[in-house]
């Protein structure tokens, strides 16, 4: 059974095969709570961000999104609180909340690739594809380091659209984005353009 705030089984064997063709871990299916770096623009407000981090790491998950909006009253743009009270949320089964916080803070820019990877698993388990495609744009923008990957992910929803050359386009944008001594995702992009142009 898979509850609120943890990882299944599917998701384990993904992140691991992520590992292997984006050693960076770019993957729509991450569903780890990762460390974050934080800008806020006031001593409070980054006071009370370090206490709601506190919270979420010893599982206190209400304790930790009340720390968070504090935050948030104080700095309205501190795009890692939006992020932190998302997984917050995420935890206590809060789905809609986390995704509002998610794309608030991707908005904002956030220099955290999962919140964007959420987003993009949220949408696509719902068949929200364009809205998918729109965050993996913002990953490809914000990120230009994990720009393969957002490629990548965008040539795969276009696939789930049935739109064979925009995903051969996409897939081809990954490999011009891909580091050159990334070779075995190289591999793994060359081998999805191949069956799709078969």
């Amino acid at each position: 059974m898979h509850t609120p705030g943890s990882i299944s089984k599917t998701d384990c064997e993904y992140m691991a095969l992520s590992r292997y063709i984006r050693p960076l871990a770019y993957s729509i299916l991450a569903g780890i709570l990762l460390p974050t770096i934080s800008f806020a623009q006031s001593p409070e407000a980054r006071h009370l961000y370090d206490r709601g981090y506190q919270q979420i790491q010893k599982g206190i998950l209400i304790d930790a999104s009340v720390l968070f909006t504090e935050a948030l009253a104080i700095d309205p743009e501190y795009a890692d609180a939006y992020y932190q009270r998302g997984l917050s949320f995420q935890g206590m089964g809060r789905e809609k909340h986390a995704i509002k916080d998610f794309t608030r803070a991707t908005g904002l820019g956030i220099q955290q690739l999962d919140p964007y990877l959420r987003l993009i698993k949220w949408h696509t388990n719902r068949r929200q594809l364009p809205a998918a495609l729109i965050v993996t744009d913002q990953v490809i923008a914000h990120m230009p380091e994990n720009a393969a990957g957002g490629y990548w992910d965008k040539g795969k929803i276009y696939e789930q659209m049935n739109k064979k050359q925009l995903a051969v386009a996409a897939y081809q944008a990954a490999l011009t984005a891909l580091d050159s001594d990334n070779a075995d995702f190289a591999n793994v992009i060359k081998a999805r353009i191949d069956v799709l142009n078969r």
